[in-house]
């Protein structure tokens, strides 16, 4: 139990304390400004992510493309290899003798 000269000691020391209230409010003023911040920063690296995931998708169908391409090329050097000696046995033939 508190007696009653405590009881007026600490109602004498609460009242000495004005700045008790203002900080309880920047307590929580600083609180929201830190959830704010996190909010902020946490959809910006989730912006960021994405562009990173979207240009490294990009950059991975340029390079299916690409080597898309250097399979055509190389399917179409072929063919135009084989075709030119189906024209010309004979220089083959010469040569074997």
């Amino acid at each position: 139990m508190v007696t009653h000269d405590e009881q007026q000691k600490l109602l004498r020391d609460f009242h000495r304390e004005p700045v008790w209230s203002l900080g309880v409010v920047l307590k929580c003023a600083g609180c929201l400004l830190i959830l704010i911040c996190v909010a902020v920063f946490g959809t910006r690296t989730d912006t960021q992510w994405e562009t990173r995931d979207s240009a490294q998708t990009d950059s991975g169908s340029a390079h299916h493309q690409q080597r898309a391409s250097v399979v055509e090329s190389k399917s179409g050097f072929d063919a135009d290899q084989a075709r030119l000696e189906a024209q010309s046995p004979a220089p083959q033939s010469q040569a074997a003798h």
